[in-house]
């Protein structure tokens, strides 16, 4: 398989830059590779994998193709109870969560929270 690779022309878009010369394929395994989609309001998938940073466009086409791909999340997120149990595992209280009209949520804290961890 990487024989295969190295002889594209476009292999640099797989990671596998014209510098790198007699390549070998030494062992194969199947291996766990972290992959995240976002689904964003119109609809649209985001793709990320933990192989780079920021988005994958090569997911985002397979996702885009392949009516099949897209996969129903086991649950869906209660976003408002998210956020209150994020905000008091950071010393911040409760808050005054609201949903904003852009769909994100906004947190009115008291002054009292200035204190605690966001990180």
């Amino acid at each position: 398989m990487v024989a295969e690779l190295a002889a594209r022309p476009d292999r640099a878009a797989y990671t596998l830059p014209a510098q790198l010369r007699a390549l070998q394929d030494l062992r194969s395994q199947e291996a766990y590779l972290p992959s995240y989609v976002i689904e964003i309001d119109d609809g649209r998938l985001l793709g990320y994998m933990a192989a780079g940073p920021g988005r994958d466009a090569f997911l985002e086409a397979i996702l885009a193709e392949v009516p099949e791909a897209r996969v129903e999340s086991e649950t869906r997120l209660d976003e408002r109870r998210l956020w209150e149990e994020w905000l008091a595992g950071n010393g911040l209280g409760h808050g005054s969560l609201r949903r904003a009209s852009y769909g994100g949520w906004c947190c009115r804290l008291r002054r009292s929270a200035r204190g605690g961890s966001c990180g």
